[in-house]
């Protein structure tokens, strides 16, 4: 949490009469999360004898991670690192070979407190999640049999919220 330095008691514009009154108090706070993606990985449908899913088969020598510039949420990894393993065989696709989009989350707030009478006093407070509104993209499909999803980012968290309250302390 921050101080703004201005106003009654601060540092700058301390001695104007009504302009100090009104620019002193503010204080200013945030929440930032930076987080590598989630560890995934691709699967398969299930053959006769096994489990629902399995693992597929890596092509050799190729890359399952597209370079940053080249995913989108069309193609957020290689797709054509993978391929079906043959039936009644287990793939031997590295268990996690991906990392899902990652987290870049601000969270702000502003806020004031105002003191109303001797013991009671009131905060104003402006608070926004995701303040920048930058998505936080959710996990591709990752079902090399679902040729319409694989690979593909279908959603992601919620947009910016703003909330304004008001507490009474007393």
């Amino acid at each position: 949490m921050y101080q703004a330095p201005f106003g009654r008691g601060g540092k700058y514009l301390n001695s104007t009469p009504v302009v100090k009154d009104v620019i002193s108090g503010w204080q200013i706070a945030g929440i930032t999360e930076f987080q590598v993606g989630l560890p995934m990985q691709v699967t398969q449908s299930f053959t006769a004898w096994g489990p629902n899913t399995q693992r597929p088969n890596m092509v050799n020598g190729a890359d399952p991670m597209l370079p940053h510039g080249d995913r989108t949420i069309a193609r957020w990894f290689n797709t054509d690192a993978f391929v079906v393993s043959p039936a009644n065989t287990l793939g031997f696709a590295p268990r996690f070979a991906l990392h899902g989009p990652g987290v870049n989350n601000w969270d702000l707030a502003l806020m004031r407190d105002f003191h109303l009478w001797e013991r009671l006093r009131m905060q104003f407070r402006a608070e926004a999640y995701s303040a920048t509104n930058h998505p936080q993209w959710g996990n591709p499909g990752n079902n090399l049999n679902n040729r319409s999803t694989y690979g593909v980012i279908t959603g992601a968290n919620g947009a910016r919220s703003i909330e304004l309250a008001a507490r009474f302390f007393f």
